[in-house]
């Protein structure tokens, strides 16, 4: 009897240690199972964030967009890009321009005048100064010794017509085609044939004027065209104070390292030699180095007339 309750109580012993370590096990592999769905919760949407998430790109493709654009709207509006397509002669080669280069071009229209141009010149001496002037034909006459002045000290001669009667100039663009050879000629008269202009001004600018026939004529005769993103104002009022024009040539149209200012010489533009030693030492404090427009110069001028 003694042996038959032992060998049960080792039985019953043995069957709680089995039971005992299924258990354990059980727990532990439960345990494991629990770890690593855990681990998958915790883990797995931060991957999924970091590989999918779209708000940094969307910003990032935002910036971008805004970044385009601006660059767009500053490229856009004056400056036309030259045409790979087309062969080019010396005369049209672009000269090579630093874009960061700080570069103004000081222009006066309507001359030569007498003692207004003359007064100009001298302060373009005195200041190490090249510009350009924009003649108009029949202001020649009589003040020659201006013009060879103006080119022997080497400045840049442009066409502004002959007549600069506007009515008549833009009636069509044959009679503006004739303006500018009829200066030509008066010019070659003064200077000699070598002298042979091809930059031009419109008189009040190109803008609503120019068409792409016109450009299309213009650029057939190699002429190039220049027109302004300052301006002193000064053939508007002549009478404005000195302080003020050089307050206007301060104020660019657009965001630009390369500024063409435009002034006047006509006889009664005294203000405008009076303000511009103020101007040109403004522009050289700023870094800007002056120079004159030439055939190599980037054409400037606005958007061509479209038809209705």
């Amino acid at each position: 009897m003694k042996k038959i309750t032992l060998s049960l109580s080792y039985i019953v012993i043995a069957f709680l240690v089995v039971l005992g370590c299924n258990q354990f096990i059980l727990n532990h592999e439960i345990g494991q199972v629990s770890e690593q769905v855990m681990e998958q919760f915790v883990t797995q949407p931060a991957e999924k964030n970091e590989e999918h998430s779209t708000e940094p790109n969307v910003e990032k493709a935002i910036g971008q967009i805004k970044d385009e654009t601006m660059e767009q709207l500053i490229e856009e509006p004056l400056i036309p890009k030259p045409d790979p397509e087309k062969n080019q002669s010396k005369e049209q080669v672009q000269e090579n321009v630093d874009e960061e280069e700080k570069v103004v071009y000081l222009t006066f229209d309507d001359g030569p005048t007498g003692k207004v141009t003359e007064k100009i010149l001298d302060i373009l001496k005195e200041h190490d100064v090249k510009a350009t002037f924009f003649v108009v034909g029949k202001e020649i006459i009589q003040r020659e010794e201006v013009l060879k002045r103006i080119h022997e000290e080497g400045h840049s001669i442009g066409l502004h017509t002959y007549s600069h009667n506007l009515k008549s100039i833009y009636a069509s663009d044959e009679n503006f085609l004739a303006e500018m050879e009829k200066t030509t000629d008066k010019i070659h008269e003064v200077l000699g044939e070598d002298v042979n202009p091809k930059i031009i001004r419109f008189p009040g600018g190109s803008s609503g004027r120019l068409s792409e026939g016109l450009l299309n004529k213009l650029h057939d005769e190699e002429y190039k065209i220049y027109d302004w993103n300052v301006s002193l104002e000064d053939g508007v009022n002549p009478n404005l104070s000195p302080s003020q024009m050089v307050q206007n040539a301060k104020k660019c149209s657009r965001n630009t390292t390369k500024r063409i200012i435009l002034a006047h010489c006509n006889s009664n533009n005294k203000n405008t030699y009076n303000a511009l030693p103020e101007i040109i030492n403004y522009y050289k404090s700023q870094g800007y180095v002056f120079k004159a427009i030439n055939e190599q110069t980037q054409e400037f001028y606005y958007r061509i007339k479209t038809k209705k």
